[in-house]
């Protein structure tokens, strides 16, 4: 079995890093994605957000812009958007908002290095359960930055 297993759409796809993880999701090769620039990502994350917020209420949300605009940025309304500052924040994203289910194996520590396993069963997490969580390890990072 691979490290992660995603669940979009009802396909199950199973990859063994992150990197191939997000080249599924924005429908790239891998080798293509990760030598762009991070002007090119961010303009492809925001194309493939406007896809799967159509028919949905979320937002598209860039924590960096806001911050460079100088506005207040209000952590819980960020919950129901989408957002694309990076492939990490992306990938939460759409776990929060229900759009993919994310198993990882409990050895592979891609999304749960900081997660308590010890009294969790079976051989993989599903990240989905801790996405509140890493999230807010991630915001609080974002604030003190």
């Amino acid at each position: 079995m691979k490290k992660l297993i995603v669940i979009i759409n009802e396909k199950k796809i199973q990859v063994d890093t992150f990197e191939e993880l997000v080249s599924f999701l924005l429908d790239r090769e891998k080798q293509e994605y990760m030598e762009l620039e991070e002007d090119e990502k961010l303009k492809i994350r925001y194309e493939k957000a406007f896809i799967n917020c159509f028919g949905r209420k979320n937002l598209i949300i860039n924590l960096e812009r806001i911050r460079k605009d100088n506005k207040k940025i209000d952590f819980q309304n960020i919950k129901d958007g989408i957002l694309i500052d990076n492939d990490y924040l992306y990938v939460l994203s759409l776990m929060k908002n229900q759009i993919i289910v994310l198993l990882e194996d409990k050895n592979a520590n891609i999304f749960c290095k900081n997660i308590k396993k010890e009294k969790l069963e079976g051989n993989y997490i599903v990240v989905n359960n801790f996405v509140n969580e890493l999230l807010l390890q991630y915001m609080n990072q974002f604030k003190e930055q």
